[in-house]
């Protein structure tokens, strides 16, 4: 690394980029790649309070500290907002790191923190020539190349965001610019655990610039002085190895923990899922058979002891022997409860034991934030004295409250345990959860949001199973390294997508999830699916990119078509190729 000052210009040289900077623009420097002007960078980040803008006035002082690693040029910044205001960035080898340390009163509310740009007052924004900005966010359209002037979201809710989000929630916080010639430049979020309060991370492209927002919400309280997440720039030609040295220099750096518990053979499927065979009773049993929207009520209904019973013994009949069974939703009498509806079982602890019997494990699928049998006082408040509401219609739990901890742990011993008056299932399929809460106007129990609030959640889901049976299975939605600790199987979700990209999308979330943790188990879903011909493409894949899953066993609901044989005979055959390579713990 070089160091070249002359007069107001000051060029710091690395063997993968250059950055420049005039004390005559203290507000701006430029990145140069392959001696091509990339980027022109606005230095100064700007933290929003609930009730008052950040307005950076002037730069006070640059200075510059270099050390063997790194050179890190630092800006004292006056600030109508805040009592001090230093920025830095730290210029490494091959990557940069840019953060800002404010102070300026015992306690405050972030609403949200702008890097690159600055809307206060005065619009600044960066520049830059790229062509395209790539998400690993997943959403219903397919769409992860955006144009420079587009906005692209990663929220940690299931927003209707390019068709709805909810697929990963959330997923790496990472974007990456990418140039026609090749060249791409990742950027980042660093977070000590802890200090993830942000409900979404935002690319925000206008026709002169772009700025990254962290929306905090106003949602927490902060102590002074208060340090930022960094924001951390990769330099490259593939935009999947970018995010995957990302992610690695979480668990390298501690901002997410590995995961070492063992993985039983068992965890390793095939899985059985019934929600897809759920959907087709759904169908069949909708008055309108024009109509092919799903309902979700007829769909609860077809949750069944006799239903499963029935599709597992024509699977077993057909060759089809799952490791794991999944009984979705529906199959609780109330959202968050462990009481099986009266109903629709008669005995689903018989039902566990007779699959336990045939060598099966069983998970409970598991609504992540919503419940019906918790009191007022244990949900996610509203400012107007109302309980938050999920995207199924139930209130939303408050996992940080000392109340519902206490009752979800004795719910997790009433779902898993094997003592008498228990279920005795293996684990859960957590889903839903973009039922979290994001935006103002929230009450949590704890100074906690956005991320870290999923995370207390996920935390206290996962540490409860596990306290009750050693080998508990959870399975989620979870994709990004911060919950790499919480999750034993990573869920690819359903197969929403633009028809004739359902191979093409899988794919896709199977990259992202895998360069977010290698140590999770990746469960590849299969619903919906279109036709018989898509289930035998998707089939065949499904071993490439993890667990086989299978949600159907006899049809698939939305056409005619029944399975004959030759599906059978498909499924059996990959399965077989499979569990031929998962015969050792």
């Amino acid at each position: 690394m070089r160091v070249l000052k002359q007069d107001n210009n000051l060029l710091i040289q690395t063997r993968t980029y250059q950055f420049y900077y005039n004390s005559l623009e203290p507000l701006w420097a430029t990145i140069i790649k392959n001696k091509t002007r990339r980027l022109r960078l606005y230095l100064l980040p700007q933290i929003n309070l609930s009730d008052k803008k950040d307005k950076a006035e002037e730069v006070v002082s640059v200075s510059l500290e270099k050390d063997q690693e790194s050179v890190v040029l630092h800006l004292t910044v006056r600030s109508m907002c805040w009592n001090t205001k230093e920025v830095f960035w730290k210029l490494n080898e091959q990557s940069i790191e840019h953060y800002c340390i404010v102070g300026g009163g015992k306690e405050f509310r972030i609403d949200d923190v702008i890097f690159l740009g600055a809307s206060a007052y005065e619009k600044r924004l960066s520049q830059g020539n790229f062509n395209t900005v790539f998400s690993p966010s997943p959403n219903a359209e397919f769409y992860n190349e955006f144009q420079p002037t587009e906005t692209a979201e990663n929220p940690v809710s299931a927003i209707k965001f390019r068709g709805g989000t909810g697929i990963f929630t959330p997923a790496p916080y990472f974007f990456a610019l990418q140039w026609k010639s090749g060249t791409t430049i990742g950027m980042g979020i660093f977070c000590k655990p802890g200090d993830y309060n942000f409900s979404n991370f935002l690319y925000l492209g206008e026709p002169d610039g772009f700025c990254l927002r962290l929306a905090y919400d106003s949602a927490t309280t902060a102590q002074s002085p208060w340090h930022t997440p960094s924001l951390v720039f990769y330099f490259g030609k593939d935009r999947m190895e970018l995010l995957e040295r990302y992610c690695q220099e979480l668990y390298l750096k501690g901002f997410a923990q590995k995961n070492t518990r063992p993985k039983p053979l068992w965890w390793y499927g095939p899985i059985f899922c019934g929600w897809g065979e759920q959907c087709s009773e759904a169908m069949r049993m909708s008055h309108n058979k024009n109509n092919h929207q799903l309902n979700l009520s007829l769909a609860r209904r077809a949750c069944t002891q006799h239903n499963y019973q029935r599709w597992l013994k024509l699977l077993l009949q057909k060759g089809l022997k799952p490791r794991i069974l999944i009984v979705d939703d529906g199959w609780a009498e109330k959202p968050g409860s462990f009481l099986p509806h009266p109903e629709r079982w008669n005995d689903m602890r018989e039902f566990i034991e007779s699959c336990h019997q045939q060598g099966i494990k069983v998970l409970l699928w598991w609504n992540c934030f919503e419940s019906e049998i918790i009191p007022f006082d244990e949900t996610i408040r509203t400012i107007e004295g109302k309980s938050a509401v999920g995207l199924y219609g139930s209130p939303c739990a408050d996992p940080t409250n000392p109340a519902f901890i206490q009752r979800f742990r004795k719910i997790m011993y009433k779902i898993l345990s094997p003592d008498k008056g228990c279920l005795n299932a293996d684990g859960l399929k957590v889903d839903i959860n973009g039922s979290i809460p994001s935006g103002k106007g929230y009450i949590v129990y704890e100074n906690l949001w956005g991320a870290e609030l999923m995370k207390s959640m996920m935390r206290l889901i996962y540490e409860s199973a596990v306290s009750v049976k050693e080998d508990a299975l959870i399975e989620s939605h979870t994709a990004n390294p911060y919950f790499n600790d919480t999750l034993d199987m990573l869920r690819l979700n359903d197969i929403v997508c633009p028809e004739g990209k359902e191979i093409e999308a899988m794919r896709f979330r199977y990259e992202v999830a895998r360069r977010a943790s290698t140590d999770w188990l990746i469960d590849t879903d299969c619903w919906p699916i279109k036709n018989l011909r898509h289930l035998h493409k998707y089939v065949r894949l499904q071993p490439e990119l993890g667990v086989p899953a299978l949600y159907y066993a006899q049809s698939l609901g939305n056409t005619p078509e029944m399975f004959t044989d030759m599906e059978y005979s498909i499924i059996q055959s990959v399965w077989e190729q499979y569990l031929s390579s998962k015969t050792t713990e």
